[in-house]
């Protein structure tokens, strides 16, 4: 299954001025469904806005049905994060 990456300002949009949105990664499980997703961020991405690690799933109402959101305060430069998101 794929999982994406991306980041998310949606910020500026609720303000009126426009959102940003940015893939930083793709990557695909195993057979046994694990996987690792590398990604960089930006100076002004570590200050603002959100990471949203999503699986690629057909059978789902809601785009991000599936998803993990890291927000602005949780993410740090040089750090591994585990989470186990169920997938269907």
């Amino acid at each position: 299954m794929q999982l994406t990456a991306t980041w998310k300002n949606l910020r500026t949009f609720y303000e009126g001025m426009g959102g940003a949105t940015r893939k930083k990664a793709v990557t695909y499980t195993d057979a046994q469904g694990n996987y690792t997703l590398r990604f960089l961020l930006r100076d002004d991405e570590m200050e603002d806005g959100y990471v949203v690690i999503n699986p690629q799933v057909t059978n789902c109402p809601n785009p991000e049905c599936y998803a993990y959101t890291l927000y602005w305060d949780e993410l740090k430069r040089d750090t591994t994060y585990t989470y186990n998101i169920e997938l269907p």
